[in-house]
């Protein structure tokens, strides 16, 4: 019998320490927590106070942005996403500024300068120290768009898109014309403008006769030289440049575009014409 009572006391004693081991962990987790939860009610409530004062006049909906931009007001876009967010797609004319470099991008602006910030959706905190930052340099006019880019795009508000070969709403952008096809053009058509998209160095190398030589990179920038009216004609060495720039174009409202689908290779390939 006393063994048997040692046994339960024991038994009772181990119960005993695990729960106040038990709780003892316990209590002592919940500081911790309790400032990691307050830590975070703070975060958002400072965030809500933030966004709540921007609201009020520093919003600017798709539709408004838009009809500005249309009746030739001038703005500064500038794009806080990743630059594989912005190379993907992005509003024409707009900066891919990250917000560490957004002091300086803007050292040379007036501050009466109208600035609008683009992320991807709703104004979340990088939207919030964007704005405040622009607003402690002094800028008056500054907005973010309401809804972000994913806004601007329900609103069928137009993109320029990078051009994946992948996608079937890129593909349906481009036409296709061969080397035999653009040879028949060139020699008996004059209303056309060839444009190459290679690096300088491939284009005096060789390209076709009266080529304008506009890169890849600088196609949306240099879109003025480009004429409205004319059959656009897109040529690199295999197309895959040129499906890019033809969505480009599209995009920029250049629909009577195409490209040399097999290349200057192939061009070459054939003995046509070629100008150094």
């Amino acid at each position: 019998m006393d063994n048997k009572n040692k046994n339960i006391n024991a038994l009772t004693i181990g119960f005993v320490l695990i729960f106040i081991i038990a709780a003892f962990t316990v209590l002592r987790s919940l500081p911790k927590e309790f400032k990691e939860e307050k830590a975070k009610v703070d975060f958002e409530n400072e965030k809500q106070e933030n966004s709540e004062q921007i609201e009020e006049k520093n919003l600017i909906s798709s539709e408004e942005l838009y009809k500005r931009i249309k009746n030739m007001e001038k703005f500064k876009i500038i794009d806080i996403r990743s630059a594989e967010e912005y190379k993907l797609e992005h509003i024409a004319d707009s900066y891919n500024i990250p917000i560490s470099n957004l002091s300086s991008f803007v050292k040379d602006l007036k501050t009466s300068d109208s600035i609008v910030i683009v992320d991807l959706e709703g104004l979340e905190q990088n939207g919030i120290t964007a704005i405040n930052i622009l607003k402690g340099l002094g800028f008056e006019n500054v907005y973010f768009l309401s809804g972000g880019l994913v806004n601007w795009k329900l609103n069928f508000n137009p993109t320029i898109s990078e051009g994946e070969i992948d996608s079937f709403s890129d593909r349906a952008k481009v036409r296709y014309i061969t080397s035999d096809e653009l040879k028949n053009i060139m020699d008996s058509e004059r209303n056309i403008f060839v444009i190459d998209v290679r690096n300088q160095a491939s284009f005096a190398e060789g390209h076709l006769k009266n080529a304008i030589n506009i890169p890849l990179s600088e196609l949306e920038n240099r879109r003025k030289e480009i004429p409205v009216g004319k059959k656009i004609i897109v040529t690199d060495n295999d197309g895959f440049d040129s499906f890019k720039a033809a969505v480009k174009l599209f995009d920029l409202g250049f629909i009577n575009t195409f490209i040399l689908s097999d290349g200057l290779v192939t061009w070459k390939n054939k003995n046509y014409e070629i100008i150094k």
